[in-house]
């Protein structure tokens, strides 16, 4: 298992206490299709819902998204089903990069290392690669090597037993303060 924790509070909370501010939440959804125990639905018509959902709630079209951070498992019938939400959702070829080969899949926190490492990336604006990924078996615009890249947006997916479907999307925060100019400190 792992970790990680993000702090979401009101903009004005987080400059009164001179925050470093990793990134601002747009919106986000989360649906269930209940459908198997493990396997992704095979119409994908839930998990897409909560795609198209957040979008809707963060006033964003698809084509405004700079960076996906899939579920990303490596399994077959998961990796399969999200490349086809993403090529079908997101036909202007996003950058798609995961942390799980990098990090390993743990359970119950999975959903906020993915959303940690996706403000992370949105805050120093650096694409972090697919750790591992040596022969994409999909056509996506995936991060081979870490570089930098000018993010405003990115779309973090988590899909889960049970037929769990979630997505989040954030924004670089345009409000940093002076002194906020190392991600590390």
């Amino acid at each position: 298992e792992g970790g990680a924790m993000v702090m979401l509070e009101t903009l004005a909370s987080a400059q009164k206490r001179r925050a470093k501010i990793y990134g601002e939440m747009l919106g986000w959804s989360f649906t269930c299709d209940a459908d198997h125990v493990s396997a992704p639905q095979k119409t994908h018509r839930a998990a897409m819902a909560a795609i198209a959902q957040c979008l809707q709630r963060s006033s964003l079209r698809p084509e405004q998204i700079d960076h996906i951070h899939p579920h990303g498992t490596s399994t077959r019938l998961n990796d399969q089903a999200e490349a086809e939400m993403i090529t079908t959702l997101f036909p202007h070829r996003p950058w798609v990069s995961g942390s799980k080969g990098a990090t390993g899949h743990s359970l119950g926190a999975s959903g906020i290392i993915s959303a940690a490492f996706t403000l992370m990336m949105l805050k120093s604006q650096t694409l972090f690669p697919c750790v591992g990924l040596k022969n994409a078996a999909f056509d996506l615009n995936f991060v081979r090597q870490s570089q930098a890249q000018f993010l405003e947006t990115a779309l973090c997916l988590s899909f889960g037993f049970g037929g769990q479907n979630g997505a989040i999307a954030y924004e670089k925060c345009r409000c940093q303060n002076k002194s906020d100019d190392d991600l590390l400190n």
